[in-house]
């Protein structure tokens, strides 16, 4: 009922070489039979290693989208990635480029210096230390992550996406006593654009 090594060769009347097929991974038990199906085995003596390098299946924000803000003062948005399996704490290198869009009134670009975050065993998240402007595309490198068995990801996965304005208040209004008011961003590092 297992997985029939091939490629046998017999090396002496006490040794032979095989290739296994793939199996799951974990240990497994050795049978050998001879011509004259006579056979000997040992329980548990052969282990199938993971040999497959981890991925990232999804990010955040997706590639090429244009995140709304979660509201006027909060002008950051979730970057992060999701894994094809556990990886290793401290594997991941994560890097965010800003580039400066047409409609942007000043120009600025360069890398953003940030956090990594280990959320779950399969997820990072990617915290910066500086606001992200508006008018802007930004550019994340991941690399580097090491699954369980410590097989590497293979190269660099970029994704971007460029940040919208947030709404503008224009005039003056006073407000009634009692009167409950949405908080309002006035801040030149987020409305650094011509809209």
């Amino acid at each position: 009922g297992g997985n029939a090594a091939t490629s046998v060769t017999v090396q002496s009347k006490t040794g032979i070489t095989a290739v296994t097929p793939p199996g799951p991974v974990g240990t497994a038990n050795v049978v050998v039979k001879n011509l004259d199906v006579e056979q000997a085995s040992e329980s548990q003596t052969f282990t199938y290693k993971d040999a497959t390098p981890p991925t990232v299946t999804s990010t955040n924000p997706a590639d090429g989208s244009s995140p709304d803000y979660t509201n006027a003062v909060d002008t950051g948005v979730a970057i992060g990635a999701t894994f094809s399996e556990p990886i290793q704490q401290g594997s991941v290198t994560a890097t965010c480029a800003m580039e400066t869009l047409p409609d942007a009134l000043t120009t600025a670009s360069g890398d953003i210096p940030g956090v990594v975050n280990y959320d779950s065993n399969t997820n990072i998240s990617f915290t910066p230390s500086v606001p992200l402007k508006a008018a802007r595309r930004y550019t994340v490198s991941i690399s580097g992550a090491k699954d369980m068995e410590g097989n590497q990801m293979s190269g660099t996965r970029t994704f971007s996406f460029q940040m919208k304005t947030p709404k503008r208040i224009v005039g003056w209004y006073i407000g009634e006593e009692g009167e409950t008011w949405e908080s309002i961003a006035d801040r030149p590092d987020t409305y650094d654009d011509k809209g």
